[in-house]
């Protein structure tokens, strides 16, 4: 226990005489020495002699005999030299010491070193002391003796009865639990067993966990949990002291607390000295320090700048070692520091150091005598901590089986593959075995054998015959999952799928049963992960018992059994297997009615149950156990378990070494013992050895195909194999919806009834159903929450709605989404457009509104619809917000509207507005009432496209379907879509443009041209481009061979800019001469009068300035109005301010106006409300107010239009 040589083991076998001396001591007979014991504990058939060498200086010539008879262990000195060691009182070893009684648990203590005898039954004490008499005792034995001798003296015996009550309370006090009574007593904790029975305890020293470890090594392989006791409240221990001393406590302490086979972490931290760490590979530690909440030891071989910080962000799970370097302190932020001194005997002392300026009190001990190893022993530890921790991992995993010890007597349990009847993994054998099974009255499997028979008879279950029903209990690690894995395989490897059907419930996550839903049997497997599809199964087999109860009533008969079993209609029996029950009726506790209906009527209909829990009671309700007739035990946690299963209390005392023994019990005879067969085999890896160079090749071992080894894997792919030429289930069991289901595997895109856009389950009806959306002018509604398939469901929408011929606008579509419709069919894609361009996103609505009804069915998309009514109230005067709303309840012939949006308090006003709904997963169920989702619907749905469809007919549980990736072929002569074109800023006029075209514009982005026989009255505010429209004017007129005259007011007659555009006629040309010259000349307002008096001259006028022409040159303007009135076609176009043209009721402005032709540049504000009226809003873009942009008015039309740039002047 302590000093060089603490953590060596020696057994003491019965009659063994064993010796522990010194270096140098001389041995009398010949014996074995263990130096070094192998990994584990030596095995106690070493002899009778046997001998420990102490490496502990001060034992020189110290020679103690320890023999063993029973359970009495003596001890004496054979030979003791002068001045050799001390034992613990301080007296010098006797030379001839006599024999006493050495008693186990009691430590003995001989010079530096510290001796301790430990075996089965020895009191569990971490003080390493034997139990004490508690005093109270003594005061309770000396009010006894007085109340007897009272008794004598007064000679009352009515005394007595003080004295017995006296001693009866004594020994029940010292016979409870925790109260240091005698070892074996009710709660008295033994070695490996914590003192509440609850489990195994840490080992206290370094000894008892190598005996720990030795044990899961040689037995059964269970994890050696870590010792925490001698670590403070915060986690953080310093070594302080010489390095030969504080290593060997840093080994010892890093043993005890990671134990074997747990799951804490090892952080080493030595860059000064990592070959004294060498021996931790085992555990491969990290250097990297963790972070919050991970259970990890960290040791600090020196300390670091950075432990501080990091020790202060963990919590106490973290736990650090620092082994301070010899001659430095310890750092302030330690709490609890261990001084070790040179090594000596002694006893830890504790003081408390005074609180230090600006720091924190501290506890510091002065290690004496505390466990310190070698690290020889240490790697020892940590090889056999590395083999344990493997064997737990591959037995936990299935990859290797348990060792044969745990079972009783050596013997493994039976494999399935060796017992009769069972086929092994080959295609023919099963299909043998299928064709032998023609009882229709039986369903029969081999579940394992009688273990209290020498030859292991099979053990024999047949649910029709001992069922039809069966409940299965046991508790954690008694091997239920393992047992429903037999009864499964072995019913399936001998019943066809025509007779067999398999519902596998899975409550452990999918794991227990998860192998076997690869079997032609299985309908369906079913696991906790996703309760809304477990409780669809429930529906499925309530569904299913209706079914049965029918084809039952159709055909006359009381039995399944007496149905034709050739006959196709006639189904399979359905076997329910449920793998821990209670978990299902907590997650569903309306399981537990649907099972109790199963079971009453389950017999007839060949419908079976087999249930699996821990503990029956309060999972099992009296009326499904009054139809549980079979009734399998294995071990369970008490009597009173037993006794609710099986009416014995014999399931309790079953060995927990021995996993698959189990007691069964079919109605009211007597239970018999039964060791389930091991249907997942795990074969023992071969031993690894090295071979010399040259050495043949490894070659598979012969046994590997043996059929009694056989593993699930294997005979599931020969039963997949064996059916594909057989009758499946006759159960028309539909599975839950898969997560993704494209369009393609559901139906045709589009039909007669709508277009396809999500799969309905319906399972009380055994069916799936097409959800399809009618084109009859009723909108859908896509509601859901972020990430939930909200924008795949309109592109599911928009690609069907392609495949049914009609035209797709899309508003807020994601980019990929566009791309991927155009993908689909360019030609019936029309206007996609963001959420942002609201001025477009009116045109269109302005457009859809208005839609002729002879024309191609027009579908729009529209992705946010929250956001689009929010920002088309505040555009337009809510202009596009009323449009969309008489497009939603008002829609014209052929124009659909498809739209989505999260759960919003402004879409679930409209929920009546869509008789067709798809609620897609929400992030609080609470809104699924707000969306309109059913009470028995509501709750969390998982994955993207999962959503509740409502329909004008019905409510179900969808999957929304992928898009068709079927080509769309479309006819040459079909209408092509409408496409709201998007204006440039500024463009050029193009080559050969017709007279009076003034710009690009209208919905399409088509060529706009004013009526040149009309006078165009073009009014807009300064910078908007007024001029630049004269001029596009004036050249597209003079392009055709006119000669046109731009009037400036505001021109300088010397200035060089007055002058001709493209021609050569100058600005001092009289009036009246050479009238046939083509082109644009800049003339100033005093020749107006002259071209407007010459009636001959064919020249066109283009007035820019009205307002200042009016204000420079009055007589010129009442001139051009008098021009204007005459109804005179000079005058091309008159330009003026906004307002001006706004509040002109005289004058050439007003003449112009009543001649119905109107451009407004800019128009925004009350004149150009004035001017345009209403309609305005409709085509006037206020998001880009750019030069050039305005609206133009033709009669009672508008249109919006970006003039083209003008050419400069020359």
């Amino acid at each position: 226990m302590a000093g060089p040589d603490a953590g060596r083991l020696l057994p003491l076998a019965e009659g063994a005489h064993a010796r522990l001396h010194g270096p140098a001591a001389p041995a009398r007979r010949r014996s074995r020495t263990h130096r070094d014991e192998p990994q584990g504990v030596p095995r106690p058939d070493h002899g009778r002699s046997a001998g420990l060498l102490l490496a502990d200086p001060v034992l020189t010539g110290v020679v103690l005999e320890v023999v063993r008879r029973g359970r009495r262990v003596r001890v004496r000195t054979l030979a003791a030299p002068r001045g050799a060691g001390r034992v613990a009182a301080g007296r010098s070893v006797p030379r001839r010491w006599p024999s006493r009684r050495w008693r186990p648990g009691q430590p003995l203590r001989i010079g530096g070193t510290t001796v301790v005898v430990r075996g089965p039954g020895v009191t569990r004490d971490r003080t390493g002391r034997p139990p004490r008499v508690p005093p109270w005792a003594w005061t309770t034995v000396a009010s006894t003796s007085g109340a007897v001798a009272l008794a004598v003296a007064m000679r009352q015996p009515l005394l007595l009865l003080t004295a017995g009550v006296g001693l009866l309370g004594l020994v029940a006090v010292l016979r409870a639990p925790g109260s240091g009574g005698p070892a074996g007593a009710p709660g008295t904790a033994t070695s490996g067993t914590d003192a509440t029975g609850a489990g195994p305890t840490p080992p206290r020293d370094v000894a008892e966990l190598r005996l720990a470890t030795a044990r899961g090594l040689h037995g059964r392989p269970e994890p050696v949990p870590g010792d925490l006791d001698p670590w403070p409240a915060d986690g953080t221990l310093a070594l302080v002291g010489p390095r030969a001393s504080t290593l060997p406590v840093a080994r010892a302490l890093t043993l005890r607390t990671l134990g074997a086979a747990t799951p804490t972490a090892l952080v080493v931290r030595a860059p000064a000295d990592p070959a004294s760490w060498s021996w931790t590979r085992w555990w491969s530690p990290s250097s990297t320090l963790p972070g919050q909440g991970v259970d990890v030891l960290v040791v600090a071989d020196g300390c670091g700048d950075d432990l501080a910080a990091w020790r202060s962000s963990v919590g106490p799970r973290a736990r650090l070692l620092l082994v301070v370097t010899e001659g430095a302190a310890a750092p302030a932020w330690a709490s609890t520091v261990l001084q070790l001194p040179a090594p000596r005997v002694g006893t830890p002392q504790t003081r408390r150091r005074p609180r230090r300026p600006g720091g924190s009190c501290r506890a510091v001990q002065r290690g004496r005598g505390v466990e310190g190893v070698s690290a020889t022993l240490a790697e020892v530890q940590a090889r056999a901590a590395a083999a344990l921790s493997w064997q737990v991992d591959a037995v936990s995993s299935g990859t290797c089986a348990p060792s044969p010890a745990a079972s009783p007597g050596g013997q493994p349990a039976p494999v399935l593959g060796a017992l009769p009847g069972v086929p092994g993994a080959s295609v023919a054998g099963v299909a043998d075995a299928w064709r032998a099974s023609t009882d229709p009255r039986r369903l029969a499997a081999t579940l394992g054998v009688d273990p209290r028979r020498p030859a292991g008879d099979p053990v024999v279950v047949d649910l029709v015959r001992d069922g039809p029903h069966a409940l299965v209990a046991g508790t954690t690690g008694a091997g239920k999952s393992e047992l429903l894995t037999t009864l499964v395989l072995a019913l399936a490897l001998t019943h066809p799928p025509a007779r067999l059907a398999l519902l596998l419930v899975d409550f452990k996550g999918g794991t227990g049963l998860g192998p076997l839903a690869g079997l032609p049997h299985v309908v369906d497997h079913v696991h906790d992960l996703d309760v809304a599809t477990a409780r669809r199964t429930l529906t499925g087999l309530r569904a299913e018992v209706r079914r049965r109860e029918h084809l039952l009533a159709a055909a006359g008969r009381t039995d399944l059994a007496e149905l034709d079993p050739v006959d196709p209609a006639t189904p399979g029996r359905l076997l329910v297997v449920v793998d821990e029950l209670r978990a299902m009726v907590d997650d569903l506790p309306e399981a537990s009615a649907t099972l109790a209906r199963l079971a009453a009527q389950g017999r007839a209909l060949g419908v079976h149950l087999v249930l699996a829990t821990q503990r029956p009671a309060g999972a099992v309700p009296a009326d499904l156990r009054a139809n549980v007739n079979l009734r399998i035990a294995l071990r369970v946690a008490d009597e009173a378990d037993s006794r609710d299963v099986l009416g014995v209390p014999d399931a309790a005392a079953l060995d927990p070494a021995s996993p698959g023994r189990a007691l069964l019990r079919v109605g009211p005879r007597p239970a018999v013992s039964v060791q389930v067969a091991r249907a997942r085999h795990g074969r023992a890896p071969a031993p690894v050895r090295l071979v010399a160079a040259g050495a043949p090749s490894w070659q598979p071992d012969a046994a590997a195909d043996d059929p009694a080894t056989e593993d699930v894997g294997r005979w599931v792919a020969a039963c997949r194999a064996a059916a594909r030429d057989v009758r499946g289930t006759g159960v028309p069991w539909v599975p839950g919806l898969p997560a993704r289901l494209p369009a393609d595997a559901v139906g045709a895109p589009a039909t007669a009834d709508g277009l396809l856009v999500a799969a309905a389950d319906l399972p009380a009806e055994q069916r799936r159903a097409d959800v399809r959306w009618r084109l009859d002018g009723a909108p859908l509604l896509v509601l859901g929450g972020p990430r939930s398939g909200r924008s795949t469901a309109l592109l599911t929408v928009g690609t069907h709605a392609l495949h049914a011929g009609a035209h797709v606008h899309a508003m807020g579509l994601p980019e990929q989404l566009a791309a991927a419709l155009r993908d689909v069919d360019h030609d019936g894609v029309g206007t996609v457009l963001p959420l942002d361009d609201l001025h477009r996103c009116v045109l269109l609505l302005d457009r859809l509104t208005r839609r002729d009804a002879t024309a191609t069915p027009q579908v729009l998309l529209v992705d946010g619809l929250d956001v689009l009514l929010d920002e088309l109230a505040r555009h337009a005067r809510g202009l596009g917000a009323d449009l969309l709303a008489a497009l939603l309840r008002r829609p014209p012939d052929g124009v659909h509207v498809a739209a989505s949006g999260p759960v919003v308090a402004a879409l679930t006003r409209l929920t009546g507005t869509f008789p067709t709904r798809l609620v897609l997963p929400v992030a609080d169920p609470a809104l699924d009432p707000q969306a309109g989702v059913p009470t028995a619907l509501a709750g969390p749905r998982c994955g993207a496209g999962r959503a509740v469809a409502s329909t004008p007919t019905a409510v179900a549980e969808a999957q929304v379907v992928l898009p068709s990736s079927v080509a769309v072929h479309r006819p040459a002569w079909a209408h092509v879509p409408l496409r709201v074109a998007r204006l440039p800023r500024r463009l050029a006029p193009p080559a050969g443009a017709a007279p009076g075209t003034l710009g690009t514009g209208g919905v399409d982005g088509t060529s706009v041209r004013v009526d040149v026989t009309r006078p165009l009255l073009v009014a807009g505010p300064p910078g908007s481009g007024r001029t630049t429209a004269l001029r596009t004017l004036a050249q597209s007129v003079a392009s055709d061979g006119r000669r046109v005259a731009l009037v400036v007011p505001a021109a300088d007659p010397d200035a060089p800019g007055t002058g001709p555009i493209g021609t050569d006629v100058g600005r001092d040309e009289p009036a009246g001469t050479n009238h046939g010259a083509a082109g644009v000349v800049v003339v100033g307002t005093e020749r107006l009068a002259e071209l407007l008096a010459d009636a001959c001259d064919p020249t066109a006028l283009v007035v820019d300035d009205l307002d200042e022409l009016e204000r420079r040159a009055p007589d010129a303007a009442d001139r051009l109005e008098r021009s204007l009135r005459d109804g005179g076609s000079r005058v091309l176009a008159v330009a003026t301010s906004t307002e001006h043209a706004a509040t002109a009721f005289r004058g050439a402005a007003a003449a112009v106006l009543r001649r119905g032709q109107l451009l407004v540049l800019d128009p925004h504000g009350p004149a150009a409300v004035d001017l345009l009226g209403a309609g305005h809003a409709l085509h006037a873009d206020a998001g880009e107010r750019v030069p050039g942009r305005g609206v133009l008015r033709r009669d009672r039309t508008l249109v919006r239009v970006q003039v083209h740039d003008a050419p400069p002047v020359l």
